[in-house]
């Protein structure tokens, strides 16, 4: 198909305009003209006196916005040849100077009118019609609406304080208070450490020195005795002795691989500064060798949705109820109102139940409220299991502390042990803050009534070996320990409960 010249168009849109000035004067001439195409007229201009290029306005929208300047031999003499011999005019510079309306020119304000309130006579349906371009009125730039003081940061004294700026030291204001001290604070004030807080610290700080199992020892050399020699080879002090690891040899061939693949998405993760979720990944990965050694007697679980339940575990904020921010109370989260405080932790290691205790707990739920039939401190897909293990891993590029998160969640325990009488300051709880490669773990337990939680000590790391060996040590001797003592706290504790609670029925 040829495209069409410039005279070709010409010659199409002059023909297009005469038809249109033959359909004016016919609808005019009628007798039947509407009242309305006669205000056309109103300012003593017909509209076949307008200039030629006024019509060309209703195809313009449909026409390239580039202009380009005609010969005047196009539109004087129509002559073909005479137009294509033309050459075009030479572009001045300077800004171009801008169209003139008669109407304007004359000075008739008054009897102009914008293009979109004039009401011509309509074209015949047969005839395609073209929209004017709209000019949009000048608007005023709108303003923001002003902010409240509260809003802009000024805290009012009724005001809650907001869940992001919780400190663990909040935490002792409120009901049950929470105080962070050491040990050696604690004997400072004449406190005695309950022995099973002791007995679990004494085993977090086993091993002393290097963890890397001595069986690996060969195993590592040839993997680092590379051409380049490009990896730095483990050091003889961070050797273990064979008699002091826990694992098999089977279990240490594993591990050896786990962590290799720990260590990659660790730099990984340090190197891209990845979100709290990738670090989850490795996490996960670290936990679940927990579940291979117990053979299946300590589950992982995932708790990062499941909140504290019912309300009466949740620590009460200082003067709760009064005094109450209603703009703030609005505001806040779901979750965390202003009278309480509602934490939730990412991960927790908890002590399946034998298969002669499940039944026993099933029974004495009869006798308890729907929102007392839980083992711990939440009403979700976890509350047939005792938890003793609670994981918090830190949000990426945030100041804030996950310790808020452990002593909220760790507390709510030991009010659910207070409420049935489950001997809560007989066993402690341990929580594991997880930090980019940096882990540390805390000790929370009840003491003369108070909850205390411990300082922050070192757990391991993700840096190198020798700290995911140390990882693994802890987790094993914390998983020795759940088998072994926090599993008999269970049977004397709540398994004796429910039978207790069956007897009394019958």
């Amino acid at each position: 198909m040829v495209s069409p010249t410039p005279c070709d168009l010409h010659h199409r849109v002059r023909s297009w305009l005469q038809e249109v000035n033959r359909h004016v004067d016919h609808v005019r001439q009628s007798p039947l003209l509407p009242q309305k195409a006669r205000r056309a007229t109103a300012s003593g201009m017909k509209l076949r006196d307008r200039p030629a290029q006024k019509p060309l306005a209703e195809i313009s929208i449909n026409i390239p916005t580039r202009k380009r300047k005609r010969a005047k031999v196009m539109a004087d003499s129509g002559n073909v040849e005479d137009a294509n011999n033309a050459q075009p005019a030479q572009k001045k510079r300077g800004r171009p100077p801008k169209p003139k309306n008669n109407a304007l020119a004359a000075g008739d304000k008054g009897d102009y009118q914008e293009p979109d309130q004039m009401s011509a006579p309509l074209p015949p349906a047969s005839i395609p019609t073209f929209p004017l371009p709209l000019r949009s009125p000048a608007r005023s730039p709108s303003k923001s609406p002003a902010r409240s003081p509260t809003k802009r940061g000024a805290k009012a004294f009724h005001g809650a304080r907001p869940r992001g700026q919780i400190e663990a030291t909040y935490l002792a204001r409120c009901t049950p208070a929470i105080w962070k001290y050491t040990f050696r604070q604690l004997r400072a004030k004449g406190k005695v450490i309950p022995q099973a807080v002791l007995d679990l610290y004494e085993k977090l700080q086993l091993p002393s020195h290097g963890c890397v199992p001595e069986e690996l020892r060969n195993a590592y050399d040839k993997d680092f005795d590379t051409p380049r020699k490009s990896r730095e080879p483990i050091g003889k002090p961070d050797y273990l002795e064979s008699f002091q690891t826990p694992f098999s040899a089977k279990q240490c061939a594993r591990l050896k691989e786990t962590i290799e693949m720990v260590l990659l998405k660790a730099e990984r993760n340090a190197r891209l500064n990845a979100h709290e979720r990738q670090w989850g990944a490795v996490v996960n990965q670290i936990l679940c060798e927990v579940e291979l050694w117990s053979n299946g007697a300590v589950a992982l679980f995932n708790i990062e949705n499941c909140p504290i339940g019912p309300d009466e575990l949740k620590p009460l904020r200082p003067n709760s109820g009064q005094h109450i921010d209603e703009a703030l109370q609005s505001t806040s989260s779901k979750s965390d109102t202003t009278e309480n405080i509602n934490r939730m932790v990412d991960w927790s290691l908890g002590l399946e139940l034998g298969l002669d205790d499940a039944p026993l707990i099933q029974e004495a739920y009869k006798m308890c409220s729907d929102n007392e039939q839980s083992l711990n401190q939440t009403l979700a897909y976890v509350e047939g299991c005792p938890l003793f293990l609670d994981l918090e891993i830190k949000k990426a590029n945030t100041a804030r502390s996950p310790e808020v998160q452990l002593a909220t969640w760790a507390a709510a325990g030991i009010l659910k042990k207070r409420h049935h009488g489950w001997n809560s300051n007989m066993i402690p709880t341990l929580a594991i803050a997880v930090d980019g490669h940096e882990w540390c773990y805390y000790i929370i337990f009840e003491l003369a009534g108070e909850i205390i939680m411990t300082e922050a000590a070192k757990f391991g790391d993700t840096r190198n070996h020798n700290g995911v060996w140390t990882i693994f040590h802890r987790l094993a001797n914390v998983s020795s320990w759940a088998q072994t003592e926090y599993a008999q706290w269970v049977q004397d504790a709540i398994v004796g409960w429910a039978k207790g609670k069956i007897q009394q029925n019958t």
